[in-house]
């Protein structure tokens, strides 16, 4: 799911049979009865406060009652790797139970079924399913019947899809979904979704028991997201994730924190400010105050007004929480900085613009005095694509040395302005915004370092 996945705690890769561990605490606003949900590849234990609140769950996804007192508690989080492999895992309390969502449906040959059961209210009036296999045929039966078969023919693709109105064979009450197998390669793997609409039109998603094979053996989960084939967007385990995953549905969660002690207390930010800063949005929950280099600085809601436009101002924020949050989960929206046009200087983005993690574009205006007829552009040393204008008039795009663009045509004695778009890759941003091994140094290094030279005839 984007940037943040459901199962967001990376546990490893670990041998099968291999434990790993998590612990965080929870803040419980009252005493009651609240949801606890895990979801992951592996075999699930939870304690809270070392009392068993969850035991050996093999299913990908299970919710199940907790009665907690008011007040932090510890929650410990135990993962026994099935499989060799890579252990991700989700984990979530809240005031309501989250509806369990569609998993991956994989193993055994030709002629396999699984089985799941739906059960539906006495509202209920209509229902659709999406329906997705890859790597092989399969057929998706309702209460007995076959209501749609895939697989036999892909030429372009190793996976189909198909959406049906499935009212016909649904009941109010107790439903069997079977998954039936018709190749004989061991990799076909399906997942079945669906919705409902109740006698006011609400919908609703399918809220599947866990599959089963023919035994009734619960299935090996399988590590793979499944959030692009979902009828019906299913709430995220993170409270408050929606700033950073745009499409996720909020619901009624607890707050997480590492270390209790820090919760409620201040919040301290420090960021370089490029050139051109004019303003600074900040939206948080708490009260904030905020400094540029030391002074205090005017602040209208959740907005602080910048005077100069200089590079490598340090700005600095302090947050009060509102509650118990602690470090980032104070911010509710990016910081975001808007930026006015300014003067600036030749160089890396980092050193002469204040642009150290940035990944976008820069452009450089100038107006030029021209004494001939025509005219050659070189831009010197260039980190990034190039394009340049004189005058509006695109004279071309440049990916490598040498960055030279014949600018003649639109030359000639007089006053042009002209234009540099200088673009670089994600490189910079992965160095340093989101830290990672497979960006060497180099790859930051971005900007028109010039020298800037007009070759004229």
């Amino acid at each position: 799911m984007g940037r943040i996945p459901r199962a967001f705690l990376n546990l490893d890769r670990v041998a099968a049979g291999n434990h790993r561990k998590a612990e965080s605490f929870v803040w419980v606003p009252k005493t009651g009865t609240y949801w606890l949900q895990v979801e992951g590849n592996g075999i699930k234990t939870v304690h809270v406060d070392a009392l068993l609140a969850m035991v050996a769950v093999r299913t990908y996804a299970e919710s199940v009652p907790v009665a907690l007192l008011a007040g932090w508690r510890k929650v410990v989080l135990d993962v026994e790797a099935i499989a060799e492999g890579s252990l991700r895992v989700g984990i979530a309390l809240g005031g309501q139970r989250v509806p369990r969502y569609p998993e991956w449906v994989k193993g055994g040959g030709e002629n396999t079924r699984f089985s799941a059961r739906l059960v539906l209210p006495p509202t209920f009036r209509e229902a659709a399913s999406h329906f997705v296999v890859y790597d092989g045929a399969a057929e998706l039966e309702v209460n007995g019947r076959t209501v749609m078969h895939l697989g036999d023919y892909m030429p372009y693709s190793h996976w189909g899809q198909q959406a049906a109105d499935v009212t016909p064979w649904l009941r109010a009450g107790d439903n069997v979904l079977t998954l039936h197998w018709i190749d004989e390669a061991d990799t076909v793997r399906a997942l079945v979704d669906g919705m409902w609409t109740d006698a006011e039109g609400t919908c609703h998603g399918w809220d599947l028991s866990p599959w089963q094979d023919e035994t009734g053996e619960p299935l090996v989960p399988v590590a793979a997201p499944t959030e692009d084939h979902w009828l019906v967007p299913r709430p995220h385990l993170l409270p408050d994730v929606g700033w950073l995953e745009p499409n996720a549905v909020q619901g009624e969660l607890l707050t997480w924190t590492v270390d209790p002690a820090r919760a409620g207390k201040p919040v301290w930010i420090r960021c370089i400010l490029p050139v051109g800063a004019r303003e600074v949005r900040v939206s948080v929950a708490g009260t904030t105050e905020a400094w540029i280099d030391g002074e205090v600085a005017r602040m209208q809601q959740d907005r602080i007004e910048l005077v100069s436009a200089s590079a490598h101002r340090t700005l600095t924020i302090r947050i009060v929480p509102d509650g118990p949050l602690s470090e980032a989960a104070v911010l509710r929206a990016p910081i975001q900085v808007e930026i006015s046009c300014a003067m600036g200087a030749l160089g890396g983005w980092r050193e002469t613009l204040g642009l150290s993690t940035y990944s976008g574009v820069v452009e450089y205006e100038r107006v030029i005095e021209g004494q001939g007829q025509q005219a050659v552009l070189s831009l010197g040393d260039v980190r990034g694509p190039a394009e340049v204008w004189v005058d509006g008039w695109n004279a071309g795009v440049r990916l490598w040395h040498p960055y030279q663009f014949d600018v003649t045509p639109a030359w000639g004695p007089g006053p042009h302005r002209l234009k540099v778009r200088i673009t670089n890759t994600l490189g910079a941003y992965y160095a340093e915004g989101k830290p990672t091994s497979l960006c060497p140094e180099p790859q930051s290094r971005n900007g028109l370092f010039g020298p800037v030279e007009i070759d004229e005839a």
